[in-house]
């Protein structure tokens, strides 16, 4: 059976108020309207919060008492007590890690989720076929990921500040003279796209010269 699905993106300036609901003016007087979680619980949807930790903690704490007990109580709407519908269910998507400016998560938010999945980089042909289906050649789409997955080994044995992620990938394809793509032209776009990232940048905001040379040695060996 379908289910709806309620989104919402987490931010810094994201309150309480957007998950619970609040009172806003309409015609000269204020009425109380549900926030996101408080619809999708009445209505039994998912809700989905993207980058959950890009929220402040304390909103994001809101969920707590949800996932625990399956209710929410409004205190400013006359503590109205709102308990969820079948089928409401709460997912979150985030990333980890020291490269993202996020916030801590709670441990005890965390415990309350039964499954958590680890996602990675697609296979290499996977990714391949990917980069075609956004009209790069075969051949192009080729030599793009190889190189990627070699800044990802890279950076991983801490040897480039960064690595080249689809979406560098996609900007690289869409700048690339795909009617000339020589070795000189495919490393044009990416000083123009993702190499910054990859590369790294010295105290004074200009790229690493020595990872350039890396990632250029890189993309002229694969063309």
């Amino acid at each position: 059976e379908a289910r709806r699905v309620l989104v919402i993106e987490g931010h810094e300036s994201l309150r309480e108020a957007d998950l619970i609901g609040a009172f806003i003016p309409s015609e000269g007087h204020f009425t109380w309207v549900d926030g996101v979680l408080t619809e999708a619980m009445r209505s039994g949807a998912y809700l989905f919060v993207d980058e959950a930790n890009r929220m402040p903690t304390r909103t994001l704490n809101v969920l707590l008492g949800v996932l625990s007990r399956g209710a929410i109580r409004l205190t400013e709407h006359g503590s109205e007590e709102v308990t969820s519908a079948d089928g409401f269910q709460v997912v979150m998507a985030m990333n980890l890690g020291k490269a993202y400016a996020v916030n801590g998560l709670d441990r005890a938010l965390l415990d309350r989720f039964s499954c958590v999945l680890q996602f990675g980089y697609l296979p290499e042909a996977a990714e391949i076929a990917l980069m075609q289906s956004h009209g790069a050649t075969e051949g192009v789409a080729r030599v793009m990921v190889k190189v990627a997955n070699e800044t990802r080994r890279l950076r991983r044995e801490r040897q480039l500040a960064g690595e080249l992620t689809p979406r560098g990938l996609f900007a690289w394809a869409l700048k690339l003279d795909t009617k000339r793509p020589t070795a000189s032209n495919l490393v044009s776009a990416a000083k123009v796209t993702w190499m910054h990232a990859v590369a790294g940048t010295d105290a004074d905001g200009y790229m690493n010269d020595d990872a350039v040379a890396t990632v250029t040695s890189l993309i002229e060996a694969h063309s």
